[in-house]
């Protein structure tokens, strides 16, 4: 089971509705070894079809963004090593179960900054 250790804003546990308020982004080291498939980030940005009022929503406009640095790759070659969901509350990152698929990363799910938030 791949495993999700949060490192901001909160360290240790899913960060609430309220520490994201002020922290527009969330950093979690991902550990997958090669039998994983599925991490997932809890962001609880609150992203929805309607936010921000009278304005293109955050999911529609491609947000929240994630980047990532691994601090330890594949050792082998993936067709298609990771891939990225995001949704309202969470992003989920997939890769295939293979042999030399294993990794650790550090991941950064962020939604852009307004005056609004």
């Amino acid at each position: 089971m791949s495993t999700v250790n949060y490192l901001y804003p909160v360290v240790g546990s899913v960060p609430s509705s309220h520490a994201t308020q002020t922290a527009n982004l969330v950093n979690a080291q991902i550990v997958m070894t090669d039998g994983d498939t599925v991490a997932t980030i809890s962001h609880n940005f609150l992203s929805s079809a309607i936010y921000p009022p009278n304005a293109v929503s955050d999911l529609a406009s491609g947000f929240p963004l994630v980047d990532w640095i691994l601090t330890s790759p594949p050792t082998t070659t993936l067709a298609n090593p990771l891939q990225v969901f995001v949704g309202t509350n969470a992003v989920s990152i997939t890769k295939v179960a293979q042999v030399g698929s294993a990794f650790t990363g550090i991941f950064t799910v962020s939604r852009p900054q307004t005056a609004t938030r």
